[in-house]
């Protein structure tokens, strides 16, 4: 599990230096910080919907046995931290910030990227919160809006093809991309608890 950790950040890390290597093009300031930032808020989308829908199915199974202890609420401080390091990127004006003059905090809500930054923010403050409550299960409308919020982001109205069809595409893709990596997570915890009990 470390080395699929570990593998998985070394994606976004060294992904986009390996993706333009020999294209003549260079890249863009701070891109191997932004995306570690948006691996660790797509992990914080995983490990909760993945606890919400994986241990709906192991209650049912065994409605009396015991389930490994909820990440979720962790998940959504890293999810938060994550989400308000990128909206300080487009507080700079979509750079890494070199201090506190560079960032624009107020301004983010005067234009659409700064609005679903906020939105990010917002929706995994408001899931590690219900995370932490008696119906952790809520979580999923916070988070919902996080990858609605995600989606929009990566289809920008100017794009030259259709926005509102790409951003649908995105969501559809984010959300089955979370569930299914955070689902399998979630059933190894499972399966390692239940290990040597009954099948």
């Amino acid at each position: 599990m470390l080395v699929l950790v570990t593998a998985g950040a070394l994606v976004p890390l060294l992904g986009p230096s390996a993706a333009l290597h020999g294209s003549g093009e260079a890249a863009a300031p701070g891109t191997p910080g932004v995306g570690l930032l948006r691996a660790v808020l797509f992990a914080a989308l995983c490990v909760p919907l993945g606890e919400v829908f994986t241990g709906r199915s192991a209650r049912r199974l065994r409605p009396r046995a015991a389930l490994p202890r909820p990440w979720s609420a962790t998940a959504a401080a890293a999810g938060f931290l994550a989400s308000l390091g990128l909206a300080f990127v487009v507080a700079a004006g979509n750079r890494v910030p070199r201090g506190w003059g560079d960032v624009d905090l107020g301004g983010l809500q005067g234009h659409r990227e700064g609005l679903l930054a906020l939105v990010e923010v917002n929706g995994f403050l408001v899931a590690g919160l219900l995370a932490l409550s008696r119906r952790p299960a809520a979580q999923l409308w916070p988070l919902g809006a996080v990858v609605v919020a995600e989606a929009l982001r990566a289809h920008p109205a100017w794009d030259y093809h259709d926005p509102a069809t790409g951003a649908v595409l995105t969501a559809v893709h984010l959300a089955c991309g979370a569930l299914w990596a955070g689902g399998l997570l979630h059933v190894l915890r499972v399966l390692r608890l239940w290990r040597g009990e009954a099948p």
